[in-house]
């Protein structure tokens, strides 16, 4: 089982609520797909407890948050303290590109001298449509079509995903792309 499906299944279960901080308590009974996933079947994984740690290792500790890639790969001992969700990313190629209902309801966005929120509804159309109001075909299909995007908004939102963000205290060994680049591929969630 993947991290990815170990996560997604833990927030269904829990009511797939996105600001959902993911704690031992609900890792445990996934530890063993966690210690067998790809990111941790190399190193000795635990859950982050103060309690636990020896007066020096309290010192050394440094609890960090990391955006998980896919070529991340750790090492030594890993000490997980919570996982959480990044907020909701909308990629610009869906919200420029065709939604497969030719109509879409725009994340919120803010005006930037007022920072009132507002949200915008798009349909497509072919160019050779007139929008001309005469034309009762016309207003019709526009008349139908944003009933249905009134009545149907969950079918019209712009889709969605979310970054895995883990914290704890860890060291991490990245896999490098051409020329010594880091290619960092991230751990993508569609809830």
């Amino acid at each position: 089982m993947e991290l990815k499906e170990i996560i997604k299944e833990i927030i269904e279960k829990n009511g797939n609520n996105k600001e959902y901080v993911i704690t031992k308590e609900d890792l445990i009974p996934y530890y063993y797909y966690l210690i067998n996933c790809n990111f941790f079947n190399d190193c000795e994984v635990d859950f982050f407890d103060v309690k636990k740690l020896s007066v020096v290792e309290q010192i050394n500790a440094k609890s960090h948050t990391m955006k998980l890639g896919y070529n991340h790969k750790f090492y030594n001992k890993v000490l997980i303290e919570n996982f959480t969700l990044s907020p909701a990313l909308y990629s610009p190629e869906k919200l420029r590109g065709i939604h497969k209902n030719r109509a879409l309801i725009s994340p919120v966005m803010y005006n930037p001298e007022s920072f009132e929120p507002y949200k915008t509804i798009t349909i497509w159309m072919s160019p050779e449509v007139s929008l001309d109001v005469s034309d009762e075909e016309n207003k019709q299909f526009l008349i139908k079509k944003f009933t249905d995007v009134l009545e149907n908004p969950n079918r019209y939102e712009t889709p969605r995903f979310y970054h895995l963000l883990m914290k704890g205290v860890f060291q991490v060994n990245d896999s490098y792309g051409e020329k010594g680049v880091p290619h960092r591929e991230s751990v993508v969630i569609d809830v």
